[in-house]
């Protein structure tokens, strides 16, 4: 019989579905980046990302906390109650800062000449998008309900795609309404994903101890999160203040599109979380162990395949996605296409932390590289008449600063997590296989350039190409590409499809 909730049977739902939405979102992506122009889209990606930022600042963690306990074992009623209280507060105490505390120039000087009320919609669509929805998520992926929440996930951005296309057809496409339009798409996914989670009565928290559960989970990080978000707002005001609205778009747009690479990292990340909270909470070390060096290997190879063809293709792929408005990004669109495979390494170690409750751990070394990147991001995007000169890079610095910074520190928490745990810590396979990736997409492009009057066809041919060198090797290396027995791939294979 299909299990349903085995790690690789959800994983293969999860994915088909992050494809899907990943095609969704990539449209919507474009579209907007198209109707609105590289000027109001950098300003749209300006409000939204200092809002994800600021949602770091205020959230403290408790979101992770909240997805490792439920991960852990079925809990009350009032465990919940009280953490919607919570999100409520991280909703209206802003508000209340931004409508009525917040004097106009200092709001002017932080969000560079926006209006207030433009700031208003797009911190209550940020909470809705990446706090409440997330919440509602963890919701039911903490009782396995994988396909379900994949199938709502999809339903709300597929209607988004269409409102979008219906706004702009009618003349109606303003920042304004497009902030609405999130807020209310997401406010109702959360309510209907929140409702898939059945809770227990067996055990009714109180407001005390579930403050001391959280306090315990999260001290140590509040003030990394207080970094994180410090650092993410700074990195994008700073992008805006000597880059503009122009190169903010282009940073945007390579960041949105990029996110295609982590697709099987986006799929498995919260199922592996739970799983490690569970095998963990059980004291299986051999277990967790396992799923950590083989999911690693497995997503990271993926990761690879797709950022490989896509890198040696990136500036065809700019041009036909955006056109030539958007040309002056094509050095930070490429370096974006190979920035998200490692950071899919540093999620992986981020939840293995988080879903074994070593907090402090990651506090420590991740606010020591929070620092330095910080440093390095003024650096790379200061002008050189600044009181201490930089390179001003723009999108290309603020990209460049991204993936140095990611190689290093996921690197470093590999190694420490592997010192923590007692495992070895296995290296070398980033290296020849990214590597190897590469050179195959450039080899594939190669092959095809020259042969065909259509640029479409010659991609297409050359993925075709690409995938079936890569599937060859798989087949024949199995444990060096995949980390795995030919065994083993066998029966992922037949668990997933084929």
């Amino acid at each position: 019989m299909y299990n349903t909730k085995s790690v690789s049977s959800r994983f293969s739902v999860s994915f088909v579905f992050n494809l899907l939405r990943s095609g969704l979102t990539l449209a919507t992506t474009i579209l907007l980046a198209r109707f609105l122009g590289a000027e109001d889209y950098g300003r749209l990606a300006f409000l939204l990302a200092s809002f994800v930022a600021f949602k770091s600042l205020i959230d403290m963690s408790s979101a992770n906390a909240f997805f490792t306990f439920l991960s852990k074992e079925v809990r009350s009623n009032s465990f919940i109650r009280i953490y919607w209280l919570w999100m409520a507060v991280q909703l209206f105490f802003p508000l209340f800062l931004l409508g009525l505390v917040l004097p106009d120039e200092i709001l002017v000087n932080i969000w560079l000449n926006e209006s207030r009320f433009l700031v208003i919609l797009a911190l209550i669509a940020t909470f809705m998008q990446q706090s409440a929805w997330q919440v509602a998520s963890q919701m039911a992926e903490a009782q396995r309900e994988t396909m379900a929440i994949q199938r709502l996930s999809n339903i709300i951005v597929l209607c988004h795609l269409a409102a979008i296309i219906f706004l702009n057809f009618f003349d109606l496409l303003t920042l304004p309404m497009i902030l609405i339009l999130l807020s209310v798409e997401w406010a109702l996914g959360a309510f209907l994903a929140s409702r898939m989670y059945s809770a227990s009565d067996e055990k009714s928290d109180t407001f005390q101890s579930v403050l001391s559960e959280f306090w315990s989970y999260c001290k140590p990080l509040i003030p990394y999160g207080w970094l994180v978000a410090a650092c993410g707002f700074l990195d994008r005001w700073m992008l805006q203040l000597w880059g503009g609205s122009a190169e903010q778009a282009y940073y945007s747009v390579a960041s949105n599109i990029s996110t295609i690479v982590i697709i099987a990292s986006v799929s498995v990340i919260k199922i592996l979380w739970k799983e490690f909270a569970e095998a963990y909470h059980q004291d299986n070390m051999d277990l967790l162990k396992a799923l950590y060096e083989r999911w690693t290997h497995i997503i990271f190879f993926i990761s690879s395949f797709v950022s490989g063809v896509s890198i040696a293709w990136s500036d065809t792929i700019l041009d036909i996605l955006l056109g030539s408005e958007y040309s002056g990004g094509k050095v930070a669109f490429l370096l974006m296409m190979i920035y998200p495979v490692h950071q899919c390494l540093g999620q992986i170690n981020g939840v293995l932390l988080l879903a074994t409750e070593k907090t402090k751990l990651q506090a420590i070394i991740g606010s020591i590289f929070m620092v330095v990147s910080l440093f390095a991001s003024y650096y790379f995007l200061a002008p050189a008449d600044a009181f201490i000169p930089g390179l001003r890079l723009g999108s290309e610095g603020l990209a460049l600063k991204m993936l140095i910074m990611n190689f290093v520190v996921v690197n470093a928490l590999g190694y420490v997590i592997s010192r923590k745990f007692n495992w070895k810590y296995k290296w070398f396979f980033q290296f020849y296989i990214l590597a190897g990736v590469i050179a195959l997409g450039y080899f594939s492009k190669y092959l095809v350039l020259g042969m065909f009057s259509s640029v479409y066809f010659s991609i297409v041919l050359s993925f075709m190409i690409y995938s079936l060198i890569v599937a060859f090797l798989v087949y024949c290396f199995p444990s060096l590409t995949l980390g795995i027995t030919r065994l083993e791939l066998n029966r992922f294979t037949a668990r997933i499809g084929f």
